[in-house]
């Protein structure tokens, strides 16, 4: 199968691009619709130094922020696959990425214990948040924004903080045990997080003690919280996925795969469904499993009407004598394009377009 390598230009304003990545796109992968296998990457978008931790879309569908754990930030378009900018000056080492929902600001949690903001229309930094403490551990690296682009809420170190946007007054500080990930509720009154085998929500307009959703089949650790579009439902990933009924906390549903170890995990926008991966090995298995070993090199794709499988998408990655793990994720807002990244020795974001 032939491939063709196209190298694509940086640009940007107050930022610039210092290396210039490129993109691989598959010959097959340009036929008719009813011939692609949309279990393979439509492309992948190449020119990072190391594995990247972080991926977020920009409201509008096609801008993808990435984070890198070399320090770097980068901007695609992931319609022209083109680089819009490589962030330059003072590489942040961010952890987590997201856009406000009105899509003017881009916010990163860095190990240096700050919350950095820039303007998206201009690319110019904003003053910088103080977060946590330099290199806590764990380091800060999970960010959300509510839907009425007010406050930024931000995980790690033992706390989510709340955080106003704009001005970065602390708002609330919330003792969450050891967070994984953080999401508001759709209607902006509640935020939540997974913390070890549990997952926790807290009303905003209420105390200061969450909701806590968990059951006695939980085995280890969530890395990740879920809540569903509707707002309906909330869940955590990492054995497996774990749903209960925000309402009333009753268990819905438990998903499994082959992954042993879920890293992450989202709702796919507008369908039934979610989308998870991680790591192939678990305790007790034979670490020269080739066949284990690629399992997480994979994304398994739930249909929650079923509550199976669907499918399974297979990431194109470089040979590699480490076993892959899956380090980001991120659907775009209408859920017909995945972004994924993989680690510890590869560096590319992979491009599913799904049906």
């Amino acid at each position: 199968m032939s491939r063709r390598t196209l190298l694509l230009g940086g640009m940007g304003a107050a930022a610039a691009a210092v290396a210039v990545p490129a993109y691989l796109l598959r010959d097959s992968w340009t036929g008719p619709a009813a011939q692609q296998d949309r279990t393979r990457p439509v492309a992948r978008l190449e020119g990072h130094p190391q594995s990247l931790v972080s991926l977020a879309f920009h409201p509008d569908g096609r801008t993808l922020a990435a984070a890198g754990s070399a320090g770097e930030l980068w901007l695609w378009d992931t319609v022209t696959r083109r680089t819009v900018t490589k962030f330059t000056g003072e590489p942040p080492h961010a952890n987590g990425l997201v856009f406000s929902p009105d899509g003017r600001t881009l916010a990163a949690a860095c190990q240096d214990g700050t919350l950095r903001r820039w303007d998206v229309r201009t690319r110019t930094p904003l003053p910088a948040l103080s977060g946590f403490e330099a290199y806590s551990l764990p380091t800060p690296y999970s960010l959300a924004v509510s839907p009425d682009n007010a406050v930024l809420a931000a995980a790690g170190a033992g706390t989510v903080q709340l955080l106003d946007l704009a001005s970065g007054r602390r708002l609330k500080k919330l003792d969450a045990g050891e967070p994984s990930g953080v999401l508001f509720t759709p209607d902006g009154k509640a935020v939540a997080t997974a913390s070890r085998q549990r997952v926790l929500l807290w009303d905003l307009g209420g105390g200061e003690q969450p909701r806590t959703f968990t059951d006695d089949s939980v085995a280890f650790r969530f890395n990740r919280v879920l809540i569903s579009p509707d707002g309906k439902t909330i869940g955590g990933a990492g054995p497996g996925v774990h749903l209960w009924d925000l309402a009333t906390g009753r268990p819905t549903a438990t998903l499994t795969s082959p992954h042993r170890r879920l890293e992450e995990a989202a709702y796919r926008p507008g369908h039934p469904a979610i989308a998870g991966g991680g790591f192939g090995f678990g305790p007790g298995d034979d670490v020269t499993d080739k066949a284990r070993a690629a399992t997480g090199g994979t994304v398994s794709l739930w249909d929650l009407n079923t509550g199976r499988v669907a499918q399974t998408l297979t990431a194109d990655l470089r040979q590699s004598t480490a076993a892959p793990l899956l380090s980001a994720l991120a659907f775009s807002p209408d859920g017909k394009t995945l972004a994924a990244a993989f680690s510890p020795s590869d560096s590319t974001i992979q491009l599913w377009q799904l049906a």
